[in-house]
């Protein structure tokens, strides 16, 4: 993955091929790193902010139609 429309935001990563997943996603002195990983047509991971205070979760992804 590579950028995120001009508008902004930096964003970049990359996916192993075993579904292991990291990026970057930045905007200003905001930084958000992702992890995670991806099987089949779902994922999970972890992403933390840094830069504008300091904050993390998890995420969820389905594919979907």
């Amino acid at each position: 993955m590579d950028d995120a429309g001009g508008n902004g935001v930096d964003a970049s990563g990359r996916a192993g091929a075993d579904g292991r997943i990291t990026g970057t996603i930045r905007k200003g002195l905001a930084s958000v790193l992702v992890s995670g990983r991806l099987r089949g047509s779902a994922g999970t991971g972890r992403w933390t902010l840094s830069g504008l205070g300091a904050c993390a979760g998890r995420w969820t992804a389905r594919r979907t139609g």
